[in-house]
């Protein structure tokens, strides 16, 4: 290993000792020929920059006086113009387009042509639907005939059910007829047959005493004859004899007499039986011309609701091709393309001859005589603004309004992504001062005109408060105020109220807090003072002797003290806020500069100089090599705070 280190520096002599010569050479030149005040890179890198900041307890910053004038709330949010009513044209039919006499710029009427297509295929389209219409009409018309058919056979079938009905009822009523004088002949039947009976006993009854009768005549012939009795007694017994025979025949001719009313009784029964039995035959067919009636009345029903829904379906079919008839002709009518709002031409999307469809955008208008203001509007911001509100109008590279509006709408809905509302303006746009989807600025106010004290936004700074054995993590709204301070005097103060200053020691009369001492501002002189090495200061002009730069002047001392004063903060116009409670109209606020200030530094205000350090910072780690050798490492390490 080591000869061939040995062989590669021998090969490689010249080279090295060239690159040393360079290095050597190069140093001489630069430690020669360097200009006053010049660093390396190693100087430059070692070099503190903490010693240019600004001294301790001074600070630079830029004031104002706080003065009551007119303040609107407001909030600012960035808008976009949109066109009052801004449509794509399309046509609805498919076709070739074979004129469009407008260009962009073209400024164009509501309902204006602004091109047209082919219609040949359209118009025959059109005859074919014609012709389907009427073959259509011609079906409907032999429905309705075939229903009035229909409405006729169920006329007469409900004529006949009725007919047969009515049949029915008067058969049903000769047979209950005959029924009930069936049964009127069975009861005199019965009647009859009693009777009969009973005669034939009263016959047999006087047979009986005839018969007596007749025996006792004999005896009494017999007794006659032998003049037992007398021709009167002869006589009186066969006067009753006599009376006897004619009861019997009487009663013979009763029972003869009851015997032909029970066969003329017989008699009536079976021609009542016959009555019954053909108007039984009489109901049974009335009954059956009843349901052939009814079937036939239930078929012409079943016949007239088919032929109505013939009827439906034919007329049905009927308006159908009258419609699409119709919509040909309206469809043919789209060959000519008419937009439905006025406005200006902004974008011509095809070329004549070209195939579109519907769906294929190939005019774009937009109404811009009047245009819309819109801005997204955070939700926090939105119940604030009032259609009516005042609405201050600007461009983006401008603070200055080229327009006062008022707020027109408020959308009622917000983006559930970015919960933002839309607010609108909708203006006047003469000349076309407003383009469709230009970028601009929209002051919006949320509250009416007063007079009161406001501060800029950059005034103010959100503080912790201090106070004794308390942890604060909430921060409250403060602003830096300048106050004239004496010199050579001490002066107390009270933290938590820093507006709060007395010259004796005492309590805070708001929190009772013990007030702080510290000191007031020294009588300002000039010095001068090395921007580059700020422990270089003099009482007159002259050149550093480190640098040899000119030494710049400063004001040391003065009388000008930071203050933090707590307020109470109202509303904002996104540039200044209200200011409704911790300084008042002819206090000098700062506005800029004070982001590392602490309570009692002494500050310039407006371009004053600014004075010395109170302890001037060393560099000597810089300097020991600066304007002769340089005995910096050039590591981090070695740099000041490193």
């Amino acid at each position: 290993m080591a000869g061939s280190a040995l062989r590669w520096l021998r090969k490689n002599i010249w080279a090295a000792l060239l690159l040393v010569a360079v290095y050597l050479g190069t140093g001489y030149v630069v430690k020669r020929y360097k200009r006053p005040g010049q660093m390396s890179v190693i100087e430059a890198q070692a070099m503190d920059m903490n010693a240019m900041k600004a001294p301790t307890g001074y600070i630079p910053v830029e004031t104002e006086i706080a003065r009551a004038g007119s303040f609107t709330p407001k909030v600012t949010y960035t808008g976009t113009v949109v066109a009052y009513t801004d449509q794509d044209i399309y046509p609805r039919v498919v076709g070739r387009i074979i004129e469009m006499p407008v260009y962009p710029g073209d400024r164009v009427k509501a309902g204006q042509s602004v091109a047209r297509l082919d219609t040949a295929e359209l118009g025959a389209r059109e005859e074919t639907a014609s012709h389907a219409y009427r073959a259509a009409q011609e079906e409907a018309g032999m429905s309705r005939a075939e229903l009035r058919r229909s409405r006729t056979m169920r006329s007469e079938a409900r004529a006949r059910l009725s007919s047969a009905q009515n049949g029915l009822k008067e058969a049903r009523h000769q047979l209950e007829a005959g029924r009930e004088e069936q049964e009127e002949a069975r009861a005199e039947l019965a009647a009859a047959q009693g009777g009969v009976e009973e005669a034939q006993a009263d016959v047999r009854m006087n047979q009986a005493d005839a018969d007596y009768w007749r025996s006792e005549i004999r005896r009494m012939e017999a007794l006659l004859k032998s003049g037992a009795v007398s021709q009167e007694e002869f006589e009186r017994e066969r006067a009753s004899a006599q009376a006897a025979e004619a009861k019997v025949r009487q009663s013979q001719a009763k029972v003869r007499q009851m015997e032909a009313d029970v066969r003329s009784v017989q008699s009536r029964i079976r021609k009542a039986q016959s009555n019954i039995a053909a108007m039984t035959a009489k109901v049974a067919q009335m009954e059956s011309e009843v349901d052939m009636a009814r079937s036939a009345l239930q078929g012409a029903e079943a016949e007239i609701d088919a032929a109505a829904r013939k009827v439906g379906s034919s007329q049905a079919m009927a308006d159908q091709s009258r419609s699409a008839w119709r919509e040909t002709a309206v469809v043919k009518g789209y060959a000519n393309i008419a937009t439905p709002v006025g406005g200006v031409v902004t974008s011509r999307l095809v070329s004549p001859g070209v195939l579109v469809s519907p769906g294929t955008p190939i005019l774009r208008i937009a109404e811009t005589r009047r245009v819309r203001l819109q801005a997204n509007v955070a939700e926090r911001d939105r119940d604030r603004i009032l259609p009516g509100n005042a609405v201050w109008v600007r461009d983006m590279n401008s603070r200055k309004a080229i327009l006062q509006a008022k707020v027109t709408s408020v959308f009622p809905s917000a983006d559930p992504v970015a919960r933002t509302a839309i607010v609108e303006a909708v203006v006047e746009n003469p000349g076309m001062k407003f383009i469709p989807g230009q970028y601009i600025v929209l002051d919006i106010a949320t509250g009416q005109q007063t007079e009161t004290v406001s501060a800029p936004n950059s005034a103010i700074v959100y503080t912790s408060p201090r106070q004794t054995g308390v942890f604060f993590t909430e921060k409250r709204p403060s602003v830096w105020m300048v106050r004239e301070s004496k010199s050579g005097k001490t002066e107390y103060y009270c933290p938590m109220h820093p507006e709060v200053v007395s010259d004796k020691p005492g309590v805070c009369p708001k929190c009772n807090m013990n007030l702080e001492p510290r000191e007031k501002a020294a009588a300002e002189k000039t010095e001068y003072y090395c921007t580059m090495h700020p422990e270089v200061v003099s009482d007159k002009p002259g050149l550093c002797p480190k640098c040899n730069m000119k030494l710049e002047p400063r004001t040391k001392g003065g009388s000008k003290r930071a203050r933090l004063a707590p307020v109470t903060l109202g509303e904002s116009d996104g540039r200044r806020t209200v200011i409704l409670t911790g300084i008042n109209a002819g206090d000098e606020i700062i506005v800029r500069g004070h982001d590392y200030l602490k309570e009692g530094d002494a500050v310039s205000t407006n371009g004053e100089t600014p004075p010395p350090p109170a302890t001037p910072p060393t560099m000597e780690s810089f300097h020991k090599g600066h304007g002769g050798s340089s005995s910096g490492s050039g590591k981090m390490s070695d740099m000041p705070g490193m």
